[in-house]
């Protein structure tokens, strides 16, 4: 015998009163639920109606302890930490943060330009006949772009349900 749970009798039930549905889809998907239940459990509906009754165990939550002014119940978070303030700063801080950049610009300027490579052309291995030269790439594509604009729109045109 099948062992089903009251979870899962307490789902066949909803699946079952959505028989009673006014919408036909509804009642539809309603036996076909019942049925996928069914098979689910391997039993036959003649089965399923003899299951023996599931016995119901009541459960109270424990009741919650009052607060007490020793414990309060809510208590506030601590402050979020503050970023330093101006007054923390030295007097000089912004004055020493100009004088760093002043110095890496003067060594940058000291240094001079850095020097000239000359970048190395090397020609590209030949293409074979199945390869598309790369100037060719960028045409192809346009005329690609172009054809599909002009056929979906051509295609607007002639859609009958426009001339109406």
């Amino acid at each position: 015998m099948a062992i089903i749970t009251a979870a899962e009798r307490a789902r066949l039930a909803r699946i079952l009163g959505m028989l009673g549905s006014e919408h036909a889809g509804e009642r539809a998907a309603a036996a076909l639920q019942a049925e996928a239940f069914r098979k689910r459990h391997g039993l036959n509906w003649e089965g399923m109606l003899s299951l023996p009754p599931v016995e119901t165990i009541k459960v109270t939550p424990r009741p919650k302890p009052a607060p007490t002014p020793e414990s309060p119940a809510w208590t506030a978070p601590p402050p979020p930490p503050s970023a330093p303030k101006e007054a923390d700063r030295p007097a000089d801080y912004a004055e020493a943060w100009y004088a760093n950049v002043r110095a890496k610009e003067a060594a940058r300027k000291a240094a001079g330009p850095p020097p000239y490579e000359p970048s190395t052309w090397t020609q590209s291995p030949p293409l074979g006949p199945w390869q598309p030269r790369p100037d060719i790439i960028g045409r192809w594509t346009a005329i690609m772009f172009w054809g599909v604009c002009a056929f979906v729109i051509l295609c607007a045109f002639m859609d009958p349900q426009l001339h109406r």
